[in-house]
């Protein structure tokens, strides 16, 4: 997100490095509030704003004509 490391991303945080891994891996389901608390207050956001989903812009053709039509 701001092109921290994972090892700084958890220091400052307050959580285990291996704990931050296994939820970028998706391999921890149920993250507690008070970690995604901690998250976003070392990112400088809203939670709400780490649970939201991800905006992806829309796939282009690429042959730059419109892949409608």
């Amino acid at each position: 997100m701001r092109g921290w490391s994972q090892e700084l991303m958890a220091e400052l945080a307050g959580i285990p490095y291996r704990y931050l891994q296994d939820i970028e891996a998706q391999q921890r389901p149920g993250i507690r509030l008070a970690t995604i608390e901690k998250l976003a207050k070392a990112l400088e956001v809203e939670p709400w704003e780490l649970l939201k989903p991800a905006q992806f812009p829309p796939p282009s053709n690429k042959r730059g004509k419109s892949a409608v039509g």
